[in-house]
């Protein structure tokens, strides 16, 4: 999840800021490794892709 801050002046000058959320993305278990690049799974058939990919 990505924060920043939007920030908001009044008539009389004041500025106040709010914590808001840009970007959610869902985390799965796939993402803690990369992909294996095909080359490399094709030179080794023993190998096996990482989970997801």
């Amino acid at each position: 999840m990505l924060k920043d801050f939007q920030w908001t002046k009044a008539a009389d000058g004041t500025e106040t800021s709010e914590e808001v959320t840009v970007v959610q993305r869902p985390w799965m278990a796939q993402h803690y490794y990369l992909p294996i690049p095909a080359s490399e799974v094709e030179k080794a058939p023993t190998m096996v892709q990482n989970f997801g990919y």
